[in-house]
């Protein structure tokens, strides 16, 4: 019988401009697997580009649905706390069901009795004192890109990848989350944030081989008294390569709020002709859409097919 067995000096690897098309239709855990196989496949699955390929051709995942169940938060807790539900809405079955349930601080903020109390960490130690905290429980969420997490306890901002179970935390500020997102041109990740004391302060933090921050021009319509609220009570919708908030609690109208991650500026954008409680942003399908609530079971959709002439158009 003859023997099949590739000799030694038979090339048996894969093409090369093949292999980032063979790993990005891998499984998550596949893929983090496949990183220990050589350096060129780690280097393949490093690349800023690939989270973006590999997201491509995965199967079609449910609608999260993030929101919050005030009926569940124990009266006792003080201060108070709100019981937080993320969802997957199948909308081909038309049936939701629960993926996950925390606790968040309706204060969104880990307040403690004075500023010399504020628990120090040492550069050896990652280390908060749960005694000097009002909440030690509570942390929040601010958002997700590209499959990183970006959540906070007290004072402490971290990203985190479930993937491959990599964080790396940010210095400590008295700033606030606004939003999180890729920037395209770069690669990196972009936390864009406002100053707690002076909320006419927007500064934007650089996520790459060390943590870049700088102060970056805010409009005169955003002033101390005219605030963006944090990403973890009205998360954006990053579409286009722009963040999208709802109305804000000073506006006198309904427009959105955008701000495009590239030039780095903040403009208005005209919603949808809808008026309706119970509104959400969101990106589907490279989209910008708008759920809207229409009695409990009923949930419309409004998208606009084309970002570079904005029109609103109701797909439910």
């Amino acid at each position: 019988m003859a023997d099949h067995r590739q000799s030694s000096d038979t090339p048996s690897s894969i093409p090369d401009d093949l292999i980032p098309e063979i790993i990005s239709r891998l499984p998550a855990r596949a893929v983090l697997r496949s990183r220990a196989i050589c350096k060129l496949w780690r280097s393949i699955i490093d690349d800023d580009r690939f989270p973006h390929a590999h997201r491509r051709h995965q199967p079609h995942m449910p609608l999260l649905r993030l929101y919050r169940d005030g009926s569940l938060a124990p009266p006792e807790l003080n201060p108070p706390h709100l019981r937080v539900r993320i969802e997957g809405i199948d909308l081909r079955a038309r049936a939701s069901q629960p993926v996950i349930r925390f606790a968040v601080a309706q204060e969104h903020k880990h307040a403690i009795e004075s500023e010399e109390q504020r628990p120090r960490r040492d550069r050896n130690f990652r280390y908060i004192d749960p005694a000097k905290l009002s909440h030690p429980s509570a942390f929040d969420v601010h958002g997700s890109c590209d499959g990183v997490l970006l959540i906070s306890h007290g004072w402490s901002i971290y990203a985190y990848n479930p993937a491959t179970r990599c964080w790396a935390d940010l210095p400590e500020n008295d700033s606030t989350v606004i939003g999180f997102y890729v920037h395209r041109p770069s690669g990196n990740f972009h936390i864009l944030l406002s100053n707690r004391l002076r909320r006419a302060e927007h500064w934007v933090f650089t996520m790459g081989h060390k943590v870049v921050q700088r102060r970056i021009p805010s409009p005169e319509f955003l002033s101390d008294q005219n605030r963006i609220r944090p990403a973890c009570e009205s998360p954006p919708a990053l579409v286009s390569g722009n963040l999208h908030w709802l109305p804000q609690s000073f506006q006198s109208d309904r427009q959105l709020l955008a701000f495009d991650t590239v030039s780095e500026t903040f403009r208005w954008m005209s919603p949808p002709n809808v008026d309706a409680d119970g509104r959400a942003l969101l990106e589907l399908e490279g989209m910008l859409t708008m759920t809207v609530m229409r009695g409990e079971r009923t949930v419309q959709l409004w998208v606009m097919p084309d970002y570079q002439q904005p029109a609103w158009f109701c797909k439910l």
